[in-house]
C-alpha cells in the first residue's frame, strides 16, 4: 500500500522528500523514477541526505 502524496501547499522547494515522492512531484509523467533519482544520488549528480538509511532530496536539488 502506497502512502498518498502530501498536500501540495505544504511542500516548499527545500522540503525534504523521500525519493519516490520527489519523483512523483517533479516528474508526474513517470519519466524519472525513484530508482533513477537514487542512482543520481549515488553518482553525485543530485544533492541528498540519508536519514535512517532512507534517501531524501528536495525539489530545489532536482531543479539544480
Amino acid at each position: 500500500m502506497t502512502k498518498p502524496l502530501p498536500p501540495l501547499d505544504s511542500i516548499k522547494p527545500n522540503t525534504a522528500l523521500r525519493l519516490a515522492v520527489a519523483a512523483a512531484l517533479a516528474f508526474p509523467d513517470g519519466s524519472i523514477t525513484e530508482n533513477s533519482l537514487r542512482r543520481a544520488c549515488t553518482q553525485g549528480e543530485l544533492g541528498h541526505e540519508i536519514l535512517r538509511g532512507k534517501y531524501h532530496t528536495t525539489l530545489a536539488a532536482i531543479d539544480d
